[in-house]
């Protein structure tokens, strides 16, 4: 891979998961990362629209800040 290569900013998935996987590895030590990304979703599909907002809230954050340090940069 090329070590410049800029990633996309995350989503509210994304930063859902990120928060959450150390969480669901604890409670499910034994699970095989597949089947802890479909806890994750069963998860955030569950959480109410409140909570889901700071999560894309915070999204929007990341998306400004990535477009800001990286002004060209395409999808």
């Amino acid at each position: 891979k090329d070590k410049d290569h800029i990633r996309r900013p995350m989503n509210a998935f994304m930063i859902f998961s990120k928060r959450h996987r150390a969480l669901v590895h604890q409670r499910h030590p034994n699970q095989d990362n597949r089947t802890v990304s479909k806890i994750l979703g069963e998860w955030w599909y569950a959480l109410g629209p409140r909570e889901k907002q700071k999560y894309h809230d915070l999204a929007f954050q990341v998306k400004e800040a990535h477009f800001k340090a990286h002004p060209d940069w395409k999808w």
